[in-house]
């Protein structure tokens, strides 16, 4: 008690120097720790960022060893995977090549001693931390390799990859004692997010896999916009790759009353759960028509306003039942026409009411061999007579018209647009969406009597 009132009295006694130098040594190291873990839990922060944005396994595996050394200060870090000698095979790396060919660790059984703190956490799918190399045994084989190049402590953690160990991430620090119970927990995390973010990007892979082998339109639409399509859906709709994300969906349909119909089902989505559109009309780039039927699920919240929707190509079958309505409803007007003129008008309405054809033309060559348009019907054959698609005589007798009442057997062109001159001409059919025509003879008895030209948007 008599040294202590003593050291009361006289703070220049040399007793206090030590005692200053011990609790300064103390309290440095404390902040010397509290540093290490703050430089380690802004290293899982990244891990986490990076992890959220990969695209790629090698970018990702890469991104984490450059993370490591950078902002948790580790001397290596590298994720190692065994090839097919057993032996490790660095996949990302960032630090030294401390070791080389002849000291490669290896996961064979017959040879433990070359397993190192990587064959362990690959065999035990746990992580394995050694505090210092010289006091580790089974890193006897690399101690003097990591005393040259400067390293104390190492740890190795296991990646998994579909529920097994897939691959290592093994680090190594310049001081002994580095990975303490805090630091391993950090550590445990970062491996763990590094699995997750692999799993993701396999899930991923595998989505776009499917997406793209599917036979059916996908697309990811938030908010009525295009986020995500498969191929598939690119082609159905005539449009490049890549080039339907960012757009919005009124973009493909041919018409308002199209569009309109997968609105009011898009609204219904979250109340119902699954909502069904049958017969839409696609507009395709080049302006030529496809059928589909489309199916919605909403994904999520309403609020996200997120929604997986398919488009399937019916266009066949849809005109296949169209075409049998009409000939039906042809049949029905034949009957109850009381003229020539009656009859063939209510057939050509029939046609086009109840069909996938945008008009149809019945022309006939009169008694001055000059060829006359009958009667025609359909939104495609507005004021026919007065528009730029009316023919001067010259242009008739090169018509497809002409030429099945020449030669009396059907002439068909699958596009119009190919070859069409003059330019305003082209235009006039691009507007009435003329793409492709059938023609057809008529007759009456023996004789032929007229051409029935069938135009399709399609």
């Amino acid at each position: 008690m008599r040294i202590f009132r003593f050291l009361l009295t006289d703070r220049k006694h040399p007793a206090w120097r030590v005692v200053r130098f011990v609790t300064g040594r103390g309290q440095s190291e404390q902040a010397a720790r509290l540093r290490r873990l703050a430089d380690f839990n802004t290293f899982l922060v990244k891990i986490y960022q990076v992890v959220d944005t990969a695209q790629d396994e090698t970018i990702l595996m890469q991104a984490v060893c450059d993370m490591a050394v950078r902002y948790a200060h580790l001397r290596v870090a590298h994720i190692l995977r065994p090839g097919n000698d057993q032996r490790f095979v660095r996949l990302a790396l960032s630090g030294p090549r401390w070791w080389g060919e002849q000291q490669t660790p290896t996961i064979a059984v017959d040879h433990p001693e070359l397993h190192g703190s990587a064959g362990r956490a690959w065999h035990s799918g746990k992580p394995v931390f050694s505090l210092s190399f010289d006091q580790t045994s089974y890193l006897a084989p690399w101690r003097e390799l990591a005393r040259r190049y400067g390293l104390r402590a190492n740890a190795s953690l296991p990646i998994f990859r579909d529920g097994k160990v897939w691959a290592v991430l093994s680090v190594c620090d310049a001081e002994r004692g580095t990975f303490d119970s805090r630091l391993q927990v950090i550590l445990e995390e970062a491996a763990q997010a590094i699995s997750r973010g692999l799993e993701r990007l396999d899930s991923r892979r595998i989505n776009n896999a499917l997406l793209d082998k599917a036979t059916v339109g996908i697309a990811v639409l938030r908010g009525g916009v295009v986020e995500k399509n498969n191929i598939c859906l690119e082609q159905l709709c005539g449009v490049g790759k890549g080039e339907m994300a960012g757009r919005s969906i009124r973009d493909f349909y041919a018409s308002d009353d199209d569009f309109t119909r997968v609105r009011t089902a898009y609204e219904q989505l979250w109340r119902d759960g699954r909502v069904n559109v049958a017969a839409v009309r696609v507009a395709r780039a080049e302006g030529t028509l496809v059928i589909a039927d489309l199916t919605g699920v909403p994904l999520g919240r309403e609020e996200d306003q997120s929604s997986v929707w398919t488009v399937e190509d019916v266009t066949r079958r849809d005109m296949n039942q169209r075409l049998y309505r009409g000939l039906l409803s042809a049949s029905d007007a034949m009957r109850r026409g009381r003229g020539e003129m009656d009859k063939t008008r209510g057939v050509c309405e029939a046609l086009v009411r109840d069909t996938f054809y945008n008009g149809v033309v019945v022309t006939r060559v009169d008694e001055d061999g000059l060829l006359q348009i009958v009667t025609c019907a359909g939104p495609g054959t507005t004021d026919l007579e007065t528009s730029p698609l009316h023919a001067t005589q010259e242009q008739r007798q090169r018509s497809l018209a002409w030429r099945v009442w020449a030669s009396r057997a059907s002439v068909y062109d699958n596009d119009l647009l190919a070859d069409c001159e003059p330019r305003q001409r082209c235009e006039e059919m691009r507007a009435r969406h003329w793409r492709a025509i059938l023609a057809t003879p008529v007759w009456r008895g023996d004789t032929l009597w007229g051409v029935m030209s069938f135009i399709s948007p399609m």
